[in-house]
């Protein structure tokens, strides 16, 4: 029995999101399909709402909240990580403890030594604990815990515009790498960023009166 193939696209049935006491919801999302492999580009202005739809999908919300609805082919914490500005490493643990409890798998010492290397991380930093780390450090970190987890769809919010050039460059070539056929979804305020990770780029759309996310268009 083969491997279900890996999918080629995120297909929205419908996607809501209204904050309480607001008179309009703040998405309003139905019958999208985006198509794509490879990284592609989420763009929208600062403040526009990537940030909301990013964690919709990943499940971020409460499912019950009667304000919070989605139906997608690819959604929560299953099929979707996201890479934000939250902090997602369990502060107790070490890095090496970290990959492990949150992948569930049983990484060898020389694997996780390797990936750190990719990203132009020391092998101590297995050693070293979240508070520990800098902002592009920690990152890094949780991309190599992303991958590892091997989800349907990445999303990374402003991830590359917390590393420095040769980094980020590296942080690319290990998506790559890891990730050809997957579908990887990127924001980044920057034009020449957007430019970088090349692809296909998705524009939210806003309702002009309502001030409601009700499209994505392919640009």
């Amino acid at each position: 029995m083969t491997e279900d193939p890996a999918p080629r696209s995120l297909e929205i049935t419908c996607a809501r999101f209204q904050f309480g006491g607001a008179k309009q919801p703040f998405i309003d999302l139905a019958d999208v399909c985006l198509e794509w492999t490879g990284m592609a580009n989420l763009v929208a202005p600062s403040g526009y709402g990537k940030t909301t739809l990013l964690r919709l999908l990943s499940g971020w919300y409460d499912h019950k909240d009667p304000n919070v609805k989605l139906q997608a082919n690819l959604s929560g914490a299953g099929d979707v990580r996201l890479i934000g500005a939250h902090a997602a490493l369990l502060p107790w643990k070490t890095v090496r403890q970290n990959i492990r409890f949150l992948t569930g798998k049983e990484i060898t010492e020389n694997d996780m030594r390797a990936r750190l290397a990719d990203v132009a991380l020391d092998p101590a930093t297995l050693d070293l604990y979240p508070y520990e780390l800098s902002l592009g450090m920690y990152k890094r970190v949780e991309l190599i815990v992303a991958l590892l987890q091997d989800p349907a769809l990445l999303l990374l919010d402003e991830f590359f515009s917390s590393l420095d050039e040769e980094t980020r460059a590296r942080a690319r070539l290990l998506i790559e790498k890891m990730r050809s056929g997957r579908l990887t979804l990127v924001t980044a305020h920057e034009k020449e960023l957007r430019n970088w990770v090349g692809g296909k780029s998705f524009a939210l759309h806003k309702n002009a009166r309502t001030g409601t996310i009700d499209r994505i268009e392919t640009v």
